[in-house]
């Protein structure tokens, strides 16, 4: 279900060597996990659906309202952009192989119902209730925010302690020791920063949290962090249930995503393509995005506020990239890799929850 987006107000070690080098691994594994399903399953079916996005609510001085879109102002006024998410249901993963007989006009064919790229890590799907609304980055966080965060804070990212980030060389992913956002790729204020780990990008989260709070601009009880896996997702299909939130064939990707054909081999300025009903941008390709669940297998069923397993081996990434094909920038699509991974690849964008 589509709305129109509501008005905003501004809110004054692991060695290197470790890490897997094979780019994102766009998962099709078997690995199963314990899942905390932050609710009890029930039997009971849902309608896939989400709620409108609520009508825009009086200008707030000390914190963030409900239902409105907020922009924080960082240090040197560059403003970081959050669209506020309304709750709601939505069916997580995607179809797996189910043939059928079908009537074509002219006899009977059995067609398959899966989707189109589907891996197995993607299901079973799964039913997801999102019980409160949320606030979400409008885009990925910039080189601009971060170089902001590093010059507040003298913070130096796992690829500057430990020896590098993994880069595509044109034939192969490899590690390249004295790489890091700083030069990966050239420096464009407005394009994704990359070559962040897991492990750094919730330290940006954090020092935002701080940073708002001792600011009386962000109520105790509220924090930043990475978005949890459905919120993602459900963020991304912004009411929809097709591959992609601008249609199901892979050249509808091209006018909402960087992708592998389109991208020139790099990162692209944010903003570029078109977004999507709720007016986020650069769901689909870009940069992998990290996203604060562990990765494991579905649970199947209804689920309420789903978050993931207890514990797991990685952290999952979301949206695909510049390098992928567009079945690896599925909205049902999964990424991962261990929390002090970094890639040329992989970036992050910002989610605020409120509390219950």
């Amino acid at each position: 279900m589509r709305g129109v987006p509501p008005s905003s107000v501004i809110l004054t070690e692991l060695p290197a060597s470790d890490a897997d080098t094979s780019g994102m691994r766009e998962d099709g594994s078997s690995e199963r996990s314990e899942v905390k399903t932050g609710g009890a399953l029930t039997t009971k079916s849902l309608e896939p659906r989400s709620h409108p996005p609520p009508k825009a609510a009086s200008p707030v001085k000390t914190g963030p309202e409900l239902g409105q879109n907020i922009n924080v102002e960082l240090p040197g006024g560059v403003l970081l952009e959050l669209v506020w998410i309304p709750s709601g249901y939505f069916v997580m993963g995607s179809k797996e192989d189910f043939k059928r007989r079908r009537f074509l006009g002219i006899g009977f064919k059995t067609v398959n119902d899966a989707e189109t790229g589907r891996l197995d890590g993607e299901g079973p799907q799964t039913q997801v209730r999102l019980t409160r609304g949320y606030w979400l980055g409008r885009y990925v966080v910039t080189i601009r925010q971060w170089r902001i965060f590093v010059e507040s804070t003298s913070y130096r990212t796992q690829a500057e302690q430990h020896g590098g980030v993994i880069v595509w060389t044109g034939s192969e992913w490899t590690h390249r020791s004295g790489s890091s956002w700083r030069n990966t790729f050239a420096v464009k204020e407005q394009n994704p920063v990359v070559g962040v780990s897991w492990n750094d990008g919730v330290e940006f989260c954090n020092w935002l949290t701080n940073r708002e709070r001792a600011a009386g601009r962000l109520p105790r009880g509220y924090e930043y962090s990475l978005p949890s896996e459905a919120q993602w997702e459900y963020a991304c299909r912004a009411g929809t249930t097709t591959r992609f939130y601008s249609g199901n064939r892979d050249s509808d990707l091209a006018r909402v995503g960087w992708f592998k054909e389109n991208s020139g081999g790099s990162t692209q300025p944010v903003g570029q393509k078109v977004a999507n009903a709720w007016g986020l941008s650069d769901m689909h390709g870009n940069v992998w995005e990290w996203t604060r669940s562990w990765h494991g297998s579905y649970p199947g069923g209804v689920v309420d506020d789903f978050e993931g397993p207890l514990r797991s081996l990685t952290r999952v990434a979301r949206g695909g990239c510049w390098f992928t094909d567009p079945q690896g920038c599925r909205a049902a699509m999964r990424g991962g890799n261990v929390d002090y991974y970094r890639c040329s690849n992989l970036g992050f964008r910002l989610a605020l929850t409120p509390s219950p």
